[in-house]
């Protein structure tokens, strides 16, 4: 045993103040990376019940709606059926910590910040901006829809295009 050597106690404390400061440096890189792909995700979620909305009312003969809950941070999914409108099945789609809506912007109409606010899409293939979604007296047509959405860090903003005569989406 004459030969073999230990670590000592301060060649354990070099290494744990290095590993100690490459966590302090990695940490927030990572909570930023993380932020970013939870609000892409929540991006992708929202364009991808947008053409969810579109393809189910397209290959049938009833309407769809998606309605955004601004205080909730969810958009949501309904058929139109003979009682009025009803969820689809599947949960609603919740916005992570720190991403939601900023605003919903139809064409030649103001920007909506707040409350709830819908979008119908017909079979025919046009969708139409619905402002109160208790009341179907709201329905509207609408040439396009700009729908913006933020996540946690300021560059983590897109916004989606949502073409009224087609029912169209396009991710920016």
């Amino acid at each position: 045993m004459r030969g073999s050597r230990g670590f000592t106690l301060i060649e354990i404390m070099i290494v744990l103040s290095i590993v100690a400061i490459g966590l302090v440096m990695a940490i927030p890189n990572l909570q930023r990376w993380m932020s970013r792909t939870n609000a892409q995700g929540f991006e992708r979620e929202v364009f991808s019940e947008l053409q969810g909305a579109r393809i189910r009312s397209s290959s049938g003969t009833v309407r769809y709606r998606l309605v955004f809950d601004f205080g909730a941070g969810t958009t949501s999914l309904q058929v139109r059926e003979a009682g009025g409108w009803s969820p689809v099945r599947g949960p609603a789609v919740q916005a992570p910590f720190g991403a939601g809506f900023v605003s919903i912007t139809p064409s030649g109409g103001a920007a909506v910040t707040s409350g709830l606010y819908a979008f119908v899409f017909n079979p025919s293939g046009e969708v139409y901006a619905q402002s109160d979604t208790a009341d179907d007296g709201t329905i509207a047509s609408i040439d396009n829809a700009v729908i913006r959405l933020t996540g946690a860090n300021l560059q983590d903003t897109a916004s989606i295009l949502l073409y009224g005569w087609t029912g169209k989406a396009r991710l920016n």
